[in-house]
């Protein structure tokens, strides 16, 4: 008996250690190809464990936060782009109800509480997930509006008071791009890549308030750009070799921003001790 009672004792104490992991069902849903990669680890550059088709059954067993998830395919586990599943029973409640003056699909989606949201896409199937976006415990959802080789813009319905609203962002209009959830600092990234193997890039911070982002950093490297006049003519010069990184706070003048730092540099391998620089000050007093 006493032997039954430290086994009893040991099993609780591993599931206190190892709680179980909750397991949805998603599918496979890459909406530029027929196939996705389940990767070794989240990040595209890592090891192919394998290919699933589209309508592929996968077992999601963790969110990265990261735009991955941890999920078992095949008798694998490994991770996949959130943005290329789809949760299972899903099919039918995205449905495109017409399209914008500019050719944009105007999307119908009914969501569990069958409240019908709606959103303008650039793809005719837009991939669609639940995820506490707002760190209140409760799921809201998510819908990848564009997605494209490096960037994929989404849009946020925060689930408040029984009713999912959509998330404004002053200062950025075309979605939230690449975007990664920092719960410990009550923080949402975007991260958009422009070129340049990301030497062009532009990054924003946000906090929420109410049902509302708001930026409050933004981190931008783009081409340097030189204007010219003469004889009542206007030229633009655009330096391929060079970029203009700058780094805004935007806590108190939410249009324009404070500037933080600045600096002009040759795309030579000198940037790189820049683009750290532009890192520190960034989260300077965030982190």
């Amino acid at each position: 008996m006493k032997r039954f009672a430290a086994c009893l004792c040991m099993l609780v104490l591993l599931a206190v250690i190892y709680p179980a992991q909750a397991t949805s069902t998603y599918v496979v849903a890459n909406p530029h190809s027929s196939w996705v990669h389940l990767r070794q680890e989240p990040t595209t550059k890592s090891l192919s464990l394998g290919k699933y088709n589209n309508g592929s059954t996968v077992y999601v067993k963790r969110d990265n936060g990261d735009g991955w998830y941890l999920v078992e395919a095949g008798g694998q586990r490994g991770f996949m782009l959130a943005s290329m599943l789809r949760r299972a029973g899903d099919e039918g409640r995205c449905v495109s109800v017409g399209r914008t003056s500019e050719g944009d699909h105007i999307m119908q989606y009914t969501a569990d509480n069958g409240q019908q949201l709606y959103f303008t896409s650039l793809e005719p199937q837009p991939v669609v997930k639940m995820q506490d976006v707002n760190f209140d415990g409760q799921n809201d959802v998510v819908v990848f509006v564009a997605m494209g080789v490096s960037n994929h813009f989404c849009e946020f319905f925060i689930f408040a008071n029984g009713q999912y609203h959509q998330a404004g962002h002053a200062g950025i209009g075309n979605g939230l791009c690449n975007y990664t959830l920092l719960p410990e600092l009550r923080i949402v990234q975007t991260q958009a890549n422009n070129g340049y193997a990301g030497a062009l890039h532009d990054t924003c911070l946000f906090r929420w308030e109410g049902n509302d982002l708001k930026l409050i950093r933004r981190a931008v490297s783009e081409e340097r750009m030189e204007a010219e006049h003469s004889d009542n003519r206007y030229t633009l010069h655009t330096y391929t070799d060079e970029v203009r990184v700058t780094v805004r706070d935007y806590s108190s003048d939410e249009y324009e921003g404070e500037l933080m730092w600045e600096e002009t540099v040759k795309l030579d391998g000198s940037e790189k001790k820049a683009f750290e620089t532009e890192h520190e000050v960034l989260w300077q007093g965030i982190r």
